[in-house]
């Protein structure tokens, strides 16, 4: 869980490697999905989500779902918008 400690517009960007039509990286705004990808194939696909929202201090982001243990093939990154 991630706490935000500035009010503002972040883009929020999360993605992982999939084998299983399941719902993958998706992002959770204070117990609220706004985002949630899915594996499309039996077969290995990319799952991504990508939003830009405005959060409030002491809002907090959680990546839930299938996530692909490996720092290679999944990643999760916040980057304020000025």
């Amino acid at each position: 869980r991630v706490l935000c400690l500035v009010d503002g517009w972040y883009t929020l960007q999360a993605q992982t490697l999939s084998k299983a039509v399941i719902g993958h990286c998706a992002i959770w705004i204070n117990n609220t999905c706004v985002l949630q990808p899915y594996g499309h194939t039996d077969d290995h696909s990319t799952p991504s989500a990508n939003i830009n929202l405005f959060l409030k201090r002491h809002d907090y982001i959680q990546i839930r779902g299938g996530w692909y243990n490996s720092d290679l093939h999944s990643h999760f990154q916040i980057t304020r918008m000025k």
